[in-house]
């Protein structure tokens, strides 16, 4: 049986890289780490289908909002 490969598996083919820079304050958005993932289509899938339960989609407009918008 050939194991169902996931779509954060990619996550384990990440390079060493830095989530905070020494000697800087914490910014997410200086994050490696973060800058990697976002590259990665298959993170960025998997992140919107978790949002989905709280987005809803206009067919008419052709745009998601969240759902207390």
């Amino acid at each position: 049986m050939v194991k169902k490969q996931t779509r954060l598996e990619v996550v384990r083919e990440m390079p060493p890289l830095r989530h905070s820079i020494p000697g800087e304050p914490f910014r997410m958005e200086n994050s490696e780490v973060v800058k990697w993932l976002l590259r990665q289509p298959e993170v960025l899938q998997y992140l919107f289908d978790k949002a989905k339960v709280y987005l809803v989609y206009d067919a008419a407009t052709g745009t998601w909002r969240g759902t207390k918008a």
